[in-house]
């Protein structure tokens, strides 16, 4: 299984190679996972959520989804593979569970870009912040994540 860390999930833990761009998704998510997936959805923008929605408890393929969604499948395939790697990460959890807890800006910012998925740049300009601001708020974010998990992510080996 391929650990992968997208820079805003944390690392996934689920297998996205070469070989999944092919065949059917639901299939090779393991159940305990789609059931976390589920359970999550409610977090999601309205577009993510219907998408996964649809492929997880509906049981749609995304071939059958592309024309209903107006994309080509390779495009929905990518979204659902983004989706899914920032709701598994370990970042979007941390961040539910911490917000409630941080000012009002910094809980934006960590919604916007942890759980909503958007770059600093969007997030700033849907903010009205300038970027800098954005960053510092997402390094504080990441600072205090490290803090918790022991260390930078993207120095520690995952093993497996």
């Amino acid at each position: 299984m391929l650990h992968m860390e997208d820079g805003r999930g944390g690392e996934a833990g689920v297998e996205f190679g070469a070989s999944c761009g092919r065949g059917d998704l639901r299939r090779r998510l393991p159940p305990a996972l789609a059931e976390r997936v589920v359970l999550r959805l409610e977090h999601l923008p309205e577009e993510e959520r219907a998408i996964l929605r649809s492929v997880f408890v509906d049981n749609r393929a995304v071939k059958e989804l592309a024309p209903l969604a107006g994309s080509s499948e390779r495009v929905l395939r990518r979204k659902v593979k983004r989706a899914l790697s920032r709701v598994l990460g370990a970042r979007f959890s941390f961040v539910l569970e911490r917000r409630a807890s941080w000012t009002v800006t910094r809980r934006r910012i960590a919604t916007l870009h942890y759980i909503d998925g958007m770059s600093v740049r969007e997030t700033a300009a849907r903010t009205g912040l300038s970027l800098h601001a954005v960053r510092r708020h997402r390094d504080a974010i990441e600072a205090i994540f490290d803090a918790e998990h022991g260390g930078p992510a993207r120095f520690r080996r995952v093993r497996g």
